[in-house]
């Protein structure tokens, strides 16, 4: 897998390089494969990068 930390998918998700929906695909996979750690990893990015979206978006 790409992803080894939270800041790695944050960081992807505020520069564009990744999309949403395949943080969503990834959490997806891991949650069916019973990897409740990078599960939760990608989920915890997410909510960084919805709070992130909140306070810059006018």
């Amino acid at each position: 897998m790409k992803y080894f930390s939270s800041d790695q998918v944050f960081n992807d998700l505020v520069s564009g390089e990744v999309k949403r929906y395949v943080i969503y695909a990834s959490m997806q996979a891991a949650k069916s494969r019973g990897y409740t750690d990078r599960m939760e990893m990608f989920q915890s990015a997410i909510i960084r990068y919805d709070q992130y979206r909140k306070e810059n978006t006018n």
